[in-house]
Order: C-alpha cells, then sequence, then structure tokens
C-alpha cells in the first residue's frame, strides 16, 4: 500500500468566522487568495474539508476550511487559521499552554501533555535553526536583533502572545514540514 502523503497546508492569520447553524460548523475563509509556498503563484479554490479542534475544555468545534489547488505545480493545499495546530486535535493555544508549563484547565491527559512537551523540546534546535534560517533569507544578512548566543525562540516567545501560532505559521507557509515531524514523534 503506498504512503499516503499529508495534505500541503498555508497558515492564515486574517480570515472571516462565519457559524452555520444547520451543520453547527463554523466556516473559516481567508480575507485574500493564498499563494502557493512551493512555486509562489496564487492558487485557486477547489473544495472545502472538514476539520475539527479541542479547546482547553476538550469542547470539540467543528470548522469547514477551504482547499485550493496551485495552477502551476498543481498541489492542493488547505487553507488553516493559526489557531488551528496541524495534525494535532487541540487547538495551538492549548498546546502552547502546556508547552509553557501551566497545565491548570488543560482538559486533555497528563500523558498528552508530557508528549506535546516531549515532542517541542526534541525538536527546538532543529526549529529553532530553521527560524534563523528563514531570517537571514528574508534580511540577506544576519538579523542584528538576534545575536549568536541569542535563541531566536526565547525573542519570539518575548515578542508574541501566541508565539507557538507564530513559529509553525512561518514554518508552514515556508514548506519546511517540521510540524509533520513534531506530530508523529513516539517516545519509549
Amino acid at each position: 500500500m503506498p504512503r499516503r502523503i499529508p495534505p500541503y497546508m498555508v497558515m492564515i492569520t486574517q480570515f472571516e468566522k462565519s457559524y452555520n447553524p444547520k451543520t453547527e460548523k463554523i466556516h473559516i475563509s481567508g480575507n485574500k487568495y493564498p499563494v502557493c509556498p512551493k512555486c509562489d503563484k496564487t492558487m485557486a479554490y477547489r473544495d472545502t474539508c472538514d476539520r475539527h479542534g479541542l479547546n482547553a475544555d476538550a469542547i470539540c468545534q467543528w470548522y469547514v476550511l477551504r482547499r485550493f489547488k496551485c495552477v502551476d505545480c498543481n498541489n492542493i493545499h488547505r487553507e488553516i487559521p493559526d489557531f488551528l495546530f496541524p495534525y494535532k486535535h487541540y487547538e495551538a493555544d492549548v498546546i502552547q499552554a502546556a508547552i509553557d508549563g501551566n497545565k491548570d484547565g488543560i482538559a486533555a491527559d497528563e500523558s498528552t501533555i508530557r508528549n506535546w512537551r516531549n515532542q517541542w523540546y526534541s525538536q527546538e534546535t532543529h526549529i529553532r535553526l530553521i527560524l534563523l534560517s528563514l531570517l537571514i533569507q528574508l534580511n540577506n544578512e544576519k538579523p542584528k536583533l538576534i545575536g549568536f548566543n541569542t535563541n531566536i525562540i526565547i525573542s519570539i516567545r518575548k515578542k508574541y502572545s501566541r508565539w507557538l501560532a507564530f513559529v509553525i505559521k512561518a514554518l508552514t507557509n515556508n514548506n519546511f514540514p517540521v510540524y509533520t515531524q513534531f506530530a508523529f514523534c513516539h517516545y519509549p
């Protein structure tokens, strides 16, 4: 049986939410058509798909997300809002709170919280290097605010209250599949 390739995703921060009382689902649509992270071309709308997210109380909410097809590379990309974490059931803010050590009010199992933390810390160095290379690539030089001894993730945590959503969006939209490694890590 051929190995299933995870769908490509484009994370968005600017979007509209509309609730459909018949289906009890929230429709998410970005304010503009996204650009393909593989070839930088504007994509065409294809269809929608359903996705659920669990909040800190483990209450499930269903979302309807748009899917786009790139006219150049023919890849299909799912448009995902930054409050959802790719390939995780819980929302990004819940996972961030667990990674930050704030387990109060999170209805997830202790083993799930421990796995999130272990998975994050096992990938943190790799993620930090990717983020640093993205900054260097965008600025064509080493950014002045990031020194040799400064951890870029610490800088991002200080600047953004939703730091994990910022990091995952940067990785996802620049076609780095770190979130799939983070989602499927297994520990003894």
